[in-house]
């Protein structure tokens, strides 16, 4: 993590690098929010949450929004 506002590189296999904005840390909900600034989408945000299942699992959601003509390169990625 890096910055004021908070950001993070993430680099993927393809060496791809994106600059996440971290948005919102929720630790109550235990929830993160960011989105890609920069680079060749003209946007990208995202959403992880972490639910418990009981005494020893938990469940996590990640939800992402991203232009439709990327949607292929990036689902190969995710």
């Amino acid at each position: 993590m890096e910055g004021s506002p908070l950001a993070r590189v993430v680099s993927f296999a393809s060496s791809l690098e994106a600059r996440e904005l971290i948005v919102d840390v929720d630790d109550a909900v235990r929830r993160l929010v960011w989105a890609i600034v920069g680079g060749r989408m003209s946007h990208h945000n995202a959403s992880m949450q972490i639910f418990g299942e009981g005494a020893n699992q938990a469940r996590v959601v990640w939800a992402a929004g991203l232009p439709n003509e990327l949607a292929p390169a990036i689902a190969g990625m995710i």
